[in-house]
């Protein structure tokens, strides 16, 4: 009998060890699980920060993006009424040489070159403006100028000298783009002040 309470004995003993053992596991499965639910917890709160994080770096981006494209729209928007008053101006103008004033105009633009011409050389022009160039060198003591026709100038002249180093283009057209960044900064102030 002493031997059945030896075991049995040793099989309560046993089993309270391993009921002990049992219950140890049980709570370090617990602290365990706990300290997963925390890192998930943790986890999904650094997660939505950083969602949040980026939404508002995105939102900041599209606004500065936005920014930039009403800048440049309002500048494009100046900018085009600048050149679109610049070319009313220039088809005034145009429109000008077509009148009874452009014999005038073509004689002044002429007048411009010859009182700075001192090397001979070749002046081009309209075949329809020759006659006024040829007035004006009447009786003028200059250095032989030769006039040549030529249909691609329509206003004004180009003077070459003889030897290439002197050329002067007093084209109507060629003045207008001499002046024209002039003409866009005194629109613009005048537009918008």
């Amino acid at each position: 009998m002493n031997l059945d309470l030896l075991l049995g004995a040793i099989q309560t003993s046993g089993a309270n060890e391993d009921k002990q053992v049992v219950h140890q596991a049980q709570r370090e499965a617990d602290k365990i699980t706990q300290d997963a639910q925390k890192i998930v917890t943790a986890n999904r709160q650094l997660w939505w920060r950083e969602q949040q994080e980026a939404e508002r770096l995105d939102a900041t981006r599209t606004l500065s993006k936005a920014n930039r494209t009403s800048t440049y729209s309002a500048v494009d928007v100046k900018q085009q009424a600048v050149e679109a008053v610049l070319v009313a101006a220039q088809a005034e103008l145009k429109a000008l040489l077509q009148s009874g004033q452009r014999s005038g105009v073509i004689e002044n633009l002429c007048r411009e070159v010859l009182t700075v011409v001192t090397l001979p050389g070749l002046i081009r022009m309209h075949p329809g403006d020759q006659r006024i160039v040829q007035k004006l060198l009447v009786g003028k003591t200059a250095p032989a100028l030769r006039v040549i026709p030529d249909e691609s100038v329509e206003d004004g002249l180009i003077y070459a000298s003889d030897d290439g180093k002197v050329i002067i283009d007093n084209t109507f057209a060629a003045r207008l783009e001499r002046v024209k960044p002039v003409l866009l900064e005194q629109i613009a102030v005048t537009l918008f002040g």
